[in-house]
C-alpha cells in the first residue's frame, strides 16, 4: 500500500515547467525518435501547426 512520495521533490513546480518547455522545445529527433515517426506524430498531435524541426546545435 503507497503511503505517499518517498521524498519530497527536489524541483520547485515552477523550475519543473521551465525544464518540461525547454525538452518540449528540442522536439522529438532529439530524444531519439526517427525523424519520419516523429513528423507523423507531431502531425496528429498538432494538427493546426506545420512540423517545425529543432534549430540546429551550434
Amino acid at each position: 500500500m503507497s503511503k505517499g512520495q518517498a521524498s519530497r521533490p527536489k524541483l520547485s513546480e515552477a523550475l519543473f515547467e521551465v525544464l518540461v518547455e525547454q525538452e518540449l522545445a528540442k522536439g522529438p529527433v532529439a530524444h531519439g525518435w526517427p525523424d519520419h515517426v516523429a513528423r507523423e506524430i507531431y502531425g496528429r498531435i498538432q494538427p493546426d501547426r506545420a512540423f517545425a524541426a529543432p534549430p540546429a546545435a551550434a
